[in-house]
């Protein structure tokens, strides 16, 4: 099971969980830190039918989380922009 959302915080996670231990998937989780500025750049880019309204950036940054095993996940990966576009991976 992929969930790709922004689940920011153990109130919408948990229930995806808890639907992965019953089916016997482990769980692995991505955590990409906040990063307001480059995340309005990004936005700005979008389409004004698919653009997040600015409250909307701000209310998940608020309710943003970092993840941990103690929550329920298997592995977690921090993830990060390098400076070609593309994405850095690292286990942790």
């Amino acid at each position: 099971m992929v969930v790709d959302n922004t689940n920011p915080s153990p109130e919408e996670w948990t229930p995806l969980i808890e639907v992965a231990r019953r089916h016997g998937a482990r769980v692995s989780g991505y955590w990409f830190p906040p990063d307001l500025e480059r995340s309005q750049e990004r936005n700005a880019l979008r389409s004004v039918k698919t653009r997040v309204p600015d409250v909307g950036l701000y209310a998940t940054l608020k309710r943003l989380r970092r993840p941990s095993a103690e929550d329920g996940f298997d592995e977690l990966y921090t993830v990060g922009l390098d400076d070609e576009g593309g994405f850095v991976v690292e286990r942790g």
